[in-house]
């Protein structure tokens, strides 16, 4: 059927995205005043993909993505009763304390690093944790080797010992890597006579984690300047003193000249590390910011050495008067780190010495921060992208490249991030998809205390000639699901490199949005999108007559129109779709009104839809209704 003669066509063939910015009459052509449950892809709109289950679990908090190299990928994820998990290991918790709220991971040399807290700060009295996969989860880091008499004699045998006193102690290595303090709390002390090797005995054998051990020693000094202070030598690494944890001695030999690799480091490492709001990795350190007492400062861990943070050197702090909240939030950027707490953001860098020698922060922006989840996360990465970060503000959603861009990211969608409610900011979540360009922020709306939705942003055709991003470009949605989200993580598949979305729901379970699927784990999607209020001539009353779709899916799609303020709701019954129509569908109408919306709708089990092309038929008939 072909629209009248008379009738002009309305072709809407590029679809925006959802516009929710002031009244339904200023929304653009091409956006949609109301939608749900979407995606979108060069100019098609497309009911959004289902769930299918990852994860059988109940009552979950927060999950996290662990890998490991060579190995089947994994979820860690929190219960209410204060149970961590392991997906992939049966029965027993990692670690159980009924006093946990949340937590954060990172994933860092093939372990998970975890620090547990309030949203605000860490908890108080507990410690990060460290899992390898595989048993019990343990507190992060150790302390010096203790309880035992280490001693140290000249050896029979020839060798290379410089003449004067020695002082011998050793370290432990865990099996996570971590380098313990010196012990015991007696070292032992070598008067040699030059040119003999020397014999040490006493090595402890450590318990738990222990793996291994290091023999320590210093440099020669001769027996009239030595005052019995054990502390005032430099102690090195005693090249081949590696052994194994169950080895109780060994003989050692070496020139002075041969003790080159420091350890006087560890004598001021922290026996454990205090749980943090956060944790992540700045270049090649480990970092945790906001422990209880300590809010505004960030420790960072020697480089490469995880677990060693120097408990006099390892640290830097924003100045509480300036920062208005504790630290919520840190990441790498360009080499930066930049430091956020609510309503600020500080760049400081590392320069290769002691952390305490950091540049102090400096201020990047004073009307920007967020809260501990805010900062998007880029899949299963530890990193930032290269050229921006997300930052989930209570004004908007930030694009941050080098500094805190202006309109925000979710121009279009004002409305709706007012809605948030901002009691419950730290419940937000944001993921980063640089793969499929999108975006999924998580979101409690209205006097909402939970989560309740995921904003879902593709950002694919937002790009300037410049590489920046154009806010009015983004396509939004609004989604929901069976049960409300409390978790959400980006992952990759491992065999096929495909980026997906994982999400863990408040009735339990945790679950992954899969290509072309219909259902959510069995429930009907309801997808729906309703047009911008079309018109020809502002002012005048229109006739609206037949509408023509070009789409294709599965089950029925419903057909309403509507008018100004939502009046005059009509429906125009359903279109049987199909994969292959090989046509385009028409839609009888008779519709009056100064403008007219088109809503279309699939909420059946398997019903899904794709619509590239409505185009409406309308005439103006009056400059003003008949009196």
């Amino acid at each position: 059927m072909q629209a009248p003669k008379d009738h002009s066509p309305i072709k809407i063939d590029q679809f925006r995205g959802l516009y929710s910015r002031g009244v339904t009459d200023t929304v653009p052509k091409g956006f949609f005043t109301d939608s749900i449950n979407n995606k979108y892809h060069q100019g098609e709109i497309s009911t959004r993909d289902g769930l299918a289950l990852v994860v059988t679990a109940s009552n979950i908090v927060r999950a996290w993505s662990y890998k490991r190299l060579n190995e089947t990928p994994r979820i860690i994820f929190l219960d209410t009763s204060g149970n961590l998990r392991d997906s992939i290991a049966s029965g027993t918790p990692i670690w159980t304390d009924s006093s946990i709220v949340d937590f954060s991971l990172v994933n860092y040399n093939n372990r998970a690093y975890i620090t547990v807290h309030n949203r605000l700060r860490g908890l108080p009295g507990k410690k990060i944790l460290v899992y390898e996969g595989t048993g019990m989860a343990r507190e992060a880091a150790g302390g010096p080797p203790s309880g035992f008499t280490l001693t140290a004699a000249n050896s029979a045998s020839a060798g290379s010992i410089d003449e004067g006193i020695h002082l011998f102690a050793m370290v432990g290595i865990s099996s996570s890597g971590f380098i313990t303090a010196p012990g015991p709390e007696v070292f032992a002390q070598l008067n040699a006579p030059g040119g003999f090797k020397a014999d040490i005995s006493g090595l402890a054998v450590g318990g738990g984690a222990t793996i291994g051990k290091i023999v320590l020693a210093t440099k020669a000094i001769p027996v009239d300047l030595y005052d019995g202070n054990q502390f005032g030598l430099e102690f090195f690494f005693v090249p081949g003193a590696t052994l194994d944890n169950a080895v109780t001695s060994t003989t050692v030999d070496f020139f002075d000249d041969d003790l080159v690799d420091s350890a006087d480091y560890l004598f001021d490492s922290l026996p454990s590390i205090p749980a943090g709001l956060g944790i992540g990795v700045y270049g090649n350190r480990l970092i945790t910011w906001a422990e209880n007492g300590g809010e505004f400062t960030i420790r960072a861990s020697e480089p490469n050495q995880p677990e060693v943070f120097n408990s006099i050197s390892g640290f830097i702090s924003l100045d509480p008067s300036d920062a208005g909240s504790g630290i919520r939030n840190c990441k790498e950027y360009r080499k930066n780190l930049i430091i956020a707490t609510s309503n600020r953001l500080y760049s400081t860098s590392d320069n290769g010495s002691d952390v305490n020698t950091w540049a102090t922060p400096t201020t990047v922006d004073t009307s920007c921060g967020t809260e501990c989840y805010g900062i998007a996360e880029i899949l299963d990465a530890r990193g930032q992208n290269t050229d921006r970060m997300w930052i989930a503000d209570k004004s908007g959603l930030i694009c941050f490249e080098g500094y805190a861009k202006r309109p925000e990211l979710s121009y279009n969608v004002e409305d709706i991030w007012r809605r948030i409610n901002k009691t419950k900011f730290n419940l937000i979540q944001v993921v980063d998809d640089p793969v499929k360009h999108r975006l999924f922020v998580s979101v409690p709306l209205d006097n909402s205390t939970v989560l309740s939705h995921i904003l879902y942003a593709d950002y694919s055709e937002a790009f300037t000639v410049y590489g920046t991003i154009d806010e009015q470009k983004i396509k939004w949605d609004l989604w929901s699901f069976p049960s409300n989200p409390v978790s959400i993580i980006g992952d990759t598949d491992a065999s096929t490199q495909k980026s997906s979305l994982k999400i863990a729901l408040s009735a339990g379970n945790i679950y992954e949005m899969e290509d072309g699927l219909t259902s959510d784990f069995g429930n009907a999607i309801d997808s729906y999108a309703q047009l911008y209020l079309a018109q020809q001539e502002a002012g005048w009353i229109h006739h609206f007559g037949n509408i023509k779709f070009s789409c294709v899916g599965s089950g029925n799609l419903t057909v309403s129109v509507s008018g100004k303020n939502n009046s005059n709701i009509t429906s125009l019954g359903s279109i049987a779709l199909s994969a292959n129509p090989g046509r385009e569908y028409d839609k009888l109408n008779n519709f009056v009104n100064e403008k007219m919306s088109v809503k279309f709708r699939v909420n059946q089990f398997g019903e899904k839809y794709t619509v590239d092309q409505v185009i409406l038929s309308c005439k103006p008939l009056w400059y003003m209704r008949p009196l």
